[in-house]
């Protein structure tokens, strides 16, 4: 019984222990939880200061250009834009703009200021000598009149106010209108500079913060073999754990700067003198003693290729991801970045380790000289540890994602799923479904979830593109191509067939065997591109709409004609076949080319039509088209992308969505993503 018994008390005290361990663990849970919420709170309320305090500012400024404005336009003469009278709320204005701004803007005040002041002093000094010249002197013009104290003054004009003051002739209201409207613009252009400079200042430094904060609360640490990055004299160098110094880039542009370091996590920002939506700044190049590389660029709009290479090598345009072996046992990891209006790419400047960022807004007229987050330097002897340290550091400063090891993984991964994309391309219809599933459950690996690819929505070709039939209904979907439609080569063989189409299949032959394997800015491509806007756009837009989707617009966020009735279908195949997840596709704008602006059942979302941010529409060339010059020629380019205001795609979403879940749908996979990277222009970029 004694034995018995103390049985049951080790039972009870380990009962006991179990418990005390999970509410120690809930407890140690719930701070975490508040602790997380705490710093998120901190940083919100920081940056809806930041925010106001940027409200303010611009405020200020908006009253000195009232202000400034408003002398400009005064009918009175040049003499009113520097007088020195001021109302008390003028005063006030300009009071605040000056404690608000930075002081690059406060140098520039005060330099007109001192260029008014100049200014006045000469008029009322050259006034007082001109009074005692005749009329015929005054004609001929004051340069005549050679004294110490003219000469004096004049100097002094033509430094200070050179812009406007060249010679001392009378000018009338109409010579002067354009010299003020230039030194308007002047301030105006400088001013924007500063405002521009000062917001990535506190996006910077809310950065800053941000890394700051996350990575202690999460208690990231550089691993054991970590290399530390430092960046000085123009160059870049490693050292290892043992205190080795390995040099990995030489000659780097003095318009690249360290924005944050904590000595191994480098965060790289450029400060050039010119603002521009598009800059390439010289990395430098890589030391001799670099030895191979991999590398992740991009191969079309959408999708990136790992390439290797060595020192001699160059690495690929558009380049995302860059490992290197740096030699001395060390890895050395450069993340291009994505920041706030910016985004970063490597580029190869000619093999022998030569590296240049290319860094765009993506919008012609988003300008910045500044910009802060552009790219990530990492280096450490294990390049596994390393990867993990580097994108959790990136995940730390910009705040816009979560390493794989903090999220939550998403049950219908457990499942053995199937897409219908494959099978069907956008031929897809429920009988085809059901077949689908019965085989693979016939086959032994029943599919749990199931993903409705391409061919359920309602799309259209614009009007004018409208074909009687689509050259692809009497060809099954295995004869089709990757993308759903038929080959170019193959749709003109089918579609040619008279002597007076040879010169068609000549173009044809010359596209596929010359200009698919040029460079984008090579004479072919160059050739091809003027052609496809002057000469063949039509017969191009004729071959899209007959056989492929990719001319095609969405007309309404119901199912299309073969999926009417989608809950049933859904409820069906999850009953009869064991689906556990259901979900549907659709394209991040809608469909392939977007929403159709035409369509009565979209007019609710003010749809418009954008066109992509390339010639010959925009003087802005992204570096994408190196990697997909075909853009240039794509329906987009020729008839535009259909697309929501930002400010109702929201709503947009929320109905489509809506509908998918009323029928019983889980989920989206959401397509095409990349194609709003070149629809930014007048949007932000």
């Amino acid at each position: 019984e004694g034995v018995g018994g103390g049985g049951s008390e080790r039972k009870e005290s380990d009962r006991q222990l179990k418990l005390k361990t999970q509410e120690l663990l809930q407890t140690m849970a719930s701070l975490e939880k508040k602790v997380e919420d705490d710093i998120a709170k901190w940083v919100t309320e920081t940056q809806n200061m930041e925010e106001t305090r940027l409200n303010e500012l611009r405020n200020s400024i908006d009253q000195v250009f009232h202000l400034l404005d408003k002398k400009v336009n005064n009918t009175d003469g040049m003499a009113s834009l520097f007088s020195p009278q001021s109302t008390q709320s003028e005063l006030a204005a300009i009071r605040e703009f000056q404690k608000t701004t930075d002081e690059r803007t406060k140098r520039m005040l005060a330099g007109l200021e001192s260029a008014r002041r100049e200014y006045d002093r000469a008029v009322y000094a050259m006034t007082d000598l001109i009074k005692p010249l005749s009329e015929e002197e005054i004609k001929k013009g004051i340069k005549k009149v050679d004294t110490p104290e003219l000469r004096l003054i004049m100097s002094n004009i033509n430094s200070s106010v050179a812009s406007f003051v060249e010679t001392t002739s009378p000018r009338t209201n109409e010579e002067i209108a354009p010299l003020l409207q230039s030194i308007s613009d002047g301030a105006d252009q400088r001013l924007t500079e500063g405002v521009h400079i000062l917001e990535e200042q506190m996006r910077s430094g809310m950065q800053r913060a941000r890394y700051q904060i996350w990575s202690r609360a999460k208690g990231r640490k550089a691993e054991a073999p970590a290399g530390q990055v430092i960046v000085q004299n123009g160059g870049v160098t490693i050292v290892t754990p043992s205190g080795v110094e390995v040099p990995l880039l030489e000659g780097m542009s003095d318009e690249l700067y360290v924005d944050d370091t904590d000595g191994f996590n480098t965060f790289i920002g450029v400060k050039t003198s010119t603002e521009k939506a598009q800059h390439v700044v010289k990395l430098g190049q890589m030391a001799e003693s670099t030895g191979r590389w991999l590398s992740c660029a991009r191969q079309k709009l959408w999708w990136m290729s790992p390439d290797v290479g060595s020192y001699k090598n160059n690495i690929p345009p558009e380049t995302q991801f860059f490992l290197a072996d740096a030699g001395g046992g060390m890895y050395v990891l450069m993340l291009p970045l994505v920041g706030t209006f910016f985004r970063t790419a490597l580029w190869g400047a000619g093999g022998k380790g030569k590296l240049e960022m290319r860094i765009e807004s993506g919008d012609p007229g988003l300008k910045s000289s500044y910009i802060s987050t552009s790219l990530l330097i990492a280096a450490g002897e294990d390049p596994y540890l390393l990867l993990e340290r580097a994108f959790a550091a990136v995940a730390d400063r910009t705040g816009t994602f979560r390493v794989r090891s903090e999220k939550k993984i998403p049950k219908s991964l457990d499942d053995f799923g199937w897409c219908t994309w494959d099978a069907f391309y956008s031929k897809v219809d429920p009988k085809g479904i059901k077949a689908g599933l019965a085989g693979l459950a016939d086959g032994g690996t029943p599919a749990r979830f199931l993903i409705l690819d391409d061919g359920w929505q309602a799309t259209e070709n614009d009007k004018e593109y409208r074909a009687d039939d689509d050259t692809r209904s009497d060809v099954g979907a295995e004869e089709l191509a990757g993308g759903g439609g038929i080959e170019g080569d193959d749709y003109a063989a089918s579609q040619l067939t008279s002597i007076r189409d040879v010169p068609a299949r000549l173009l044809t032959w010359w596209y596929t065997s010359v200009v698919e394997k040029s460079e984008y800015d090579s004479v072919p491509v160059r050739v091809w591109q003027w052609l496809t806007h002057h000469l063949v756009k039509e017969d191009l837009m004729k071959y899209f709409a007959e056989a492929t989707d990719w001319s095609k617009r969405l007309t309404s966020v119901l199912p299309n004609a073969k999926f009417q009735e989608l809950d049933k279908l859904v409820r069906e195949i999850k009953s009869e076949f064991g689906l556990r997840h259901t979900f549907c596709w659709h394209a991040l704008t809608g469909y392939w080319l977007g929403v159709d602006t035409t369509s009565p059942k979209m007019q609710r979302y003010k749809p418009i039509i954008q066109y992509p941010c390339i010639p010959p529409h925009y003087d802005y060339t992204p570096g994408v088209l190196a990697a997909e010059p075909t853009m240039a020629w794509n329906p987009s380019s020729f008839i535009g992308m259909g697309i929501i205001p930002p400010s109702l795609i929201k709503d947009f979403y929320s109905e489509m969505h809506r509908t998918l879940s009323d029928a019983c749908i889980d989920g989206v996979k959401v397509d095409a993503q990349a194609a709003i990277t070149m629809l930014g222009a007048g949007l932000g970029g």
